[in-house]
């Protein structure tokens, strides 16, 4: 009983210990706004940081979805670049731009989700912004 339960917790510990590297390999830094204005331009900064051993085929997806009804609005949003490939360095990050325009009939709430994904290390960060309606359009 005594070495199935110290078995047991050091299968445990070596899982966590191995989730922590999986995840740490391959990090997404986003700058998200708080808020956007329709009719708004944006280019999202983005920077892939990742740990990972020689160099690898790696890719980065962003899509933006309407919270009202969880659909996809990346035409309407003219989000033209969703996808890009990246090479991991070692010791250098991935750094990119994503642009895309509010429509000036848009308001309400989007979520805003990044994907990076390399090999089996996958990483992936969202935040769901306000849009606020354009003054014109509502005078």
């Amino acid at each position: 009983m005594k070495n199935s339960l110290l078995t047991a917790c050091i299968l445990l510990v070596c899982m966590s210990f191995c989730k922590a590297q999986q995840n740490d390999s391959l990090h997404i830094l986003c700058k998200f706004p708080a808020q956007l204005k329709a009719g708004a331009k944006l280019e999202l900064p983005v920077q892939v940081r990742y740990s990972i051993q020689g160099e690898k085929t790696g890719t980065l997806s962003f899509e933006i979805i309407n919270e009202a009804d969880h659909q996809s609005v990346d035409g309407w949003f003219i989000n033209i670049f969703p996808f890009q490939y990246f090479t991991t360095i070692a010791k250098e990050s991935y750094h990119t731009k994503f642009p895309f325009t509010v429509p000036s009939n848009f308001s309400g709430k989007i979520k805003l989700i990044m994907r990076a994904a390399c090999n089996q290390n996958k990483d992936s960060v969202a935040r769901v912004i306000t849009i606020i309606p354009n003054k014109k359009e509502n005078e």
